[in-house]
This record gives C-alpha cells, sequence and structure tokens, in this order.
C-alpha cells in the first residue's frame, strides 16, 4: 500500500522507501517576459510517479492534508485495499471547565489624608478566601490543537483589614478599617498545551477584569487626647470605589485524563492590577493574589 505521513507542516509518501514530499515554493525565474514568480512543486511530480501505476494524477491535488489523503486512499483502493476511515479534527471545539480555589489576596491603598496633608499608604492583611467558578477553552484542533483562547468567571468574596495610627497636634488617632466586597472576577488570555496527549503541563496568561456586585466598607476611628479624653467615630463611606477595575494573570498547570472526555487539571495562578479602591479615572489601591486551583475539563 502507499502510506502518508505527515511531520510538522511537511509530508512524506511511502511505497517502497520513504520519500519526502517538499512543500511547494514560490520562487522567481528569468523569462522572455522578464522575471517572473514560480510555484515550485515537485510533490506533484513525485506523487504522480508513486501512483502512475493505477492510472491516477496528481496534477491538481493541493499540498494539503486532505487532499493528499485522497489522492492515497484512491491509489490504495485501486490496489484493492480498503483505507480505514479517519475521522477529520473538528474545526472548532470548545471545553469547559468547572474550578474551585484558594485564594491568598494582598491589598494596598494609598489615598491623600487632610490629617498629614499627603498620601497615606495603607497596606492591609492578606485576605484568604474560596472560590469557585466555571470556563471554557476554545480552540481549533484542525488549524493548531495546542492553542485555547480562555475565558473564566470566579465568584469571589474578599475581606481585607487593616490598622493604622496617626498624629495629629496633640491627639493621636486609631483607625480600624475594614472592607468587604464581593465581585465576579474574569480572566481571559490564551492558553498553550505542551504536548498532544491529554496528560500535559501548560501555561495560560492575559488579563483579568472583575466587576463589582458588592462592598461593605467600615472605618471606626478612635480619638485619643493627650489629657485622657477618648471619642470614638465610626464612618462607613470614606472611600471612593471604582466598578470595573483590571490587571494581567499568569498560570501553570497539568492536565490528567480521568476518562473519555473528562480532565482533571491543577494550576497555580498569580494576578495583580487595580483594587476597588480608586475612581474611573484614576485608581488609589493595588492588590496582587496568588491561588492554588483544582478542576475539572470536559
Amino acid at each position: 500500500p502507499l502510506q502518508l505521513y505527515q511531520y510538522g507542516k511537511s509530508f512524506l509518501a511511502r511505497k517502497d522507501p520513504l520519500i519526502l514530499l517538499p512543500s511547494p515554493k514560490s520562487k522567481v525565474v528569468e523569462t522572455s517576459q522578464g522575471l517572473r514568480s514560480k510555484e515550485d512543486a515537485r510533490f506533484i511530480g513525485l506523487m504522480n510517479f508513486l501512483v502512475s501505476d493505477c492510472n491516477l494524477s496528481a496534477n491538481e491535488t493541493r499540498y494539503t492534508e486532505f487532499e493528499l489523503t485522497n489522492l492515497v486512499n484512491n491509489y490504495n483502493r485501486c490496489k484493492g485495499i480498503e483505507p480505514l476511515y479517519k475521522k477529520p479534527k473538528p474545526i472548532f471545539r470548545a471545553n469547559y471547565t468547572l474550578t474551585a480555589g484558594y485564594v491568598q489576596s494582598n491589598l494596598e491603598v494609598e489615598v491623600d489624608d487632610p490629617v498629614v496633608s499627603g498620601k497615606v499608604h495603607t497596606q492591609f492583611k492578606t485576605s484568604n478566601t474560596v472560590v469557585g467558578g466555571l470556563g471554557v477553552d476554545l480552540s481549533s484542533p484542525r488549524l493548531f490543537d495546542r492553542v485555547f483562547f480562555t475565558i473564566d468567571l470566579f465568584y469571589v468574596k474578599d475581606f481585607y483589614q487593616a490598622y493604622d495610627q496617626r498624629t495629629q497636634n496633640t491627639t493621636t488617632i486609631h483607625r480600624d478599617i475594614t472592607m468587604d466586597f464581593t465581585s465576579i472576577k474574569m480572566p481571559l488570555g490564551l492558553k498553550y498545551t505542551f504536548l498532544k496527549d491529554a496528560h500535559s503541563p501548560y501555561i495560560k496568561g492575559g488579563f483579568v477584569l472583575s466587576f463589582l456586585v458588592d462592598s461593605k466598607i467600615k472605618v471606626i476611628e478612635e480619638r485619643q487626647e493627650v489629657y485622657g479624653q477618648v471619642t470614638t467615630s465610626q464612618q462607613d463611606d470614606g472611600f471612593d470605589l471604582q466598578n470595573k477595575p483590571k490587571g494581567f494573570w499568569v498560570a501553570v498547570g497539568y492536565n490528567r485524563k480521568l476518562f473519555a472526555n473528562l480532565q482533571l487539571f491543577g494550576e497555580v495562578r498569580y494576578d495583580q492590577g487595580e483594587g476597588f479602591i480608586g475612581t474611573g479615572i484614576q485608581s488609589f489601591s493595588h492588590v496582587k493574589n496568588y491561588s492554588f486551583m483544582l478542576g475539572l475539563r470536559f
């Protein structure tokens, strides 16, 4: 039988020895009408030689997997060998994911403060939370089956807490600040798998958008005078909020096939960008998140 192999973007044919079918390339040749571009299609001559004993022709065959396979199958049928049917790879494929994870989030806020006549930088304690979500990986296996466009949606609840102390004239000011944010986080970007096999490491990265769903901010301020008097007040709306902060993210992970089309994956993810404190014009906060994710892909 006549056999066809593919290596990278090149094809090889085997009838007795293995023959490389050179990919067509354009070259400039000199003619009586001047310089002209001509396609070097030597693979057609080689295929015509291989199938000549069945009166087949490769003259109209293009250098593609589909057309070369069709010519080889017609030759083998001529020789009484019925080819095995190979289902072509789909042009478009969507794989869905269900994900849960553990996230450590670090928030820094820098705002103007009239007490100190300048900017005050506040580092909040790390927020530890569990997140969950779903996503989709879009690809074109017929073109390249290792690259995916990926989108996730995560439901996130972050709780941050900070304490600071300042002095204004003879008054010492203590502040306890708590911030509770509920949001939908949408990372989107590209995923690259290193192996075609279902067991494969991968890398991902792209941009991330967050959509603020709910927020609760509480500032308890205690003013202590030098002669001992203490007054306490509470403020619930002392910060400007931006509803759609943005940033970037990267991840490394590993896919493992369980059965059929079901895969288990684990990944470590890092993202950073704007926080929810700020305005639509300027951000007054910055977040860094470290995540460990486990999920199912199908």
